[in-house]
């Protein structure tokens, strides 16, 4: 997303002037004429001030997180069930919500939805703060007069998916914690003790057992070669960090990903879950179903994964129901594709698909849990060996001279 500004006049030729995010300079043109605005000049936003500098740059900026969104939400909805006209509504929010993205998105919706905007196209004009589905769900309530039931829908859509990345993050935290560690002990080892031990193994007249002897080839090459491999290792991450924003690249990485062992499965689960999720989450807010296809595809953090889901709504516009494409590319594990038919035949596909969302979530719980239960203990085992290697590599060579003097 990019900021940019703009200057555009009404119907009555009054000058508004303001800044918008958006992706194109075409986008914000579309939304300011939606809201009645007629743009006479839309640029690149630079950055004023050293506090806006340094917002400019990923490091100092700082995103609008889950929480604030949910908490936002959940507001909003308890506001409008009471019947706070919507500009009230927005005040309020406004005023409870500290300084930061949020509160300025908040104050640029105000301003557009007094101009005539619609709250959904207000919206628009922050995607960095209400991503696509969010915007499509509150058209949809403003258009069948539920806003308020919408608002509750998404933030119990926003309340799954914090709550997946959170049990994903504290099944990962050992693990991380464990590889930190060793890879902190494993440097300081070559670093600091294992040359000390080498200089003097080196001047031992007798022979090396094999532990001793690959701990002082290891010592030789980090000793000899780390420059090198600093210089490698850095050109390969800029390579792959240059791969992987290319379409190319990241769909090749996203295809991987899918089909790597342990992670896969879970993965593809947790996609499935959460396409199911937005997908009934807007069919029951009234969005047509292409629409409501095309968004849910975009909303999937995977570009294989959305790729697939592109050719399911390709299918559906020939005239196809949800379940055939489903079963036939593959798209969703079983048993998707019946429980698809099953809601499609009985009018209920909104339902049956959060039925197979709730499904998918108890089982993406499982295989996380599997998951942790394989990884953890096969990190202690890693760890002891290599402990168990550099012990041995040390303590065999004094061992054997050990010997040597109590036999001379």
């Amino acid at each position: 997303m990019a900021a940019f500004r703009f200057v555009a006049r009404d119907m009555n030729g009054n000058v508004s002037t303001g800044v918008m995010e958006g992706s194109t300079s075409e986008e914000i043109a579309r939304i300011l004429v939606t809201s009645g605005l007629y743009p006479s000049r839309i640029t690149p936003s630079r950055p004023k001030g050293f506090g806006e500098y340094l917002r400019g740059f990923k490091l100092f900026s700082r995103s609008v997180t889950a929480e604030e969104r949910i908490t936002l939400t959940e507001r909003f909805a308890t506001l409008l069930k009471a019947g706070v006209p919507i500009n009230s509504c927005l005040e309020g929010l406004i005023e409870q919500t500290d300084d930061g993205p949020m509160r300025r998105a908040l104050i640029g919706i105000k301003k557009r939805v007094e101009e005539g905007a619609m709250l959904s196209e207000a919206m628009a004009g922050d995607r960095a703060v209400f991503p696509e589905v969010y915007t499509a769900v509150v058209a949809a309530g403003e258009h069948s007069g539920s806003l308020d039931t919408c608002l509750q829908r998404i933030a119990k859509l926003l309340e799954w998916e914090r709550e997946v990345k959170l049990r994903a993050k504290e099944i990962l935290r050992y693990p991380k914690i464990l590889l930190g560690a060793l890879a902190f002990a494993i440097t300081i080892a070559f670093a600091f003790i294992i040359p000390k031990y080498v200089a003097i193994f080196e001047q031992i007249e007798m022979p090396l057992p094999l532990p001793t002897r690959i701990m002082i080839g290891t010592s030789h090459i980090v000793e000899r070669a780390w420059g090198v491999t600093a210089v490698m290792g850095g050109v390969a991450i800029i390579f792959w960090a240059r791969w992987i924003k290319t379409e190319k690249g990241r769909l090749a990485f996203d295809k991987l990903i899918l089909k790597t062992w342990l992670t896969g499965d879970i993965l593809t689960i947790v996609y499935t879950a959460g396409w199911a999720n937005v997908l009934g989450n807007l069919i029951r807010a009234g969005v047509p179903i292409i629409q409501a296809l095309t968004i849910a595809a975009r909303t999937v953090g995977n570009r294989h994964y959305a790729l697939m889901a592109k050719m399911v709504i390709e299918d559906v516009k020939e005239g196809a129901g949800i379940s055939q494409p489903v079963r036939r590319i593959g798209f969703a594990p079983a048993p998707s594709a019946q429980m698809i038919a099953a809601g499609e035949e009985s009018g209920a596909l909104d339902e049956m698909l959060f039925r197979l969302g709730e499904y998918f979530e108890k089982e993406a719980d499982r295989k996380i849990k599997t998951i942790g239960a394989i990884v953890e203990p096969a990190l202690i085992v890693v760890f002891s060996f290599l402990v168990l290697g550099l012990a041995l590599a040390i303590f065999m060579p004094m061992w054997e001279m050990t010997g040597l003097a109590a036999r001379g």
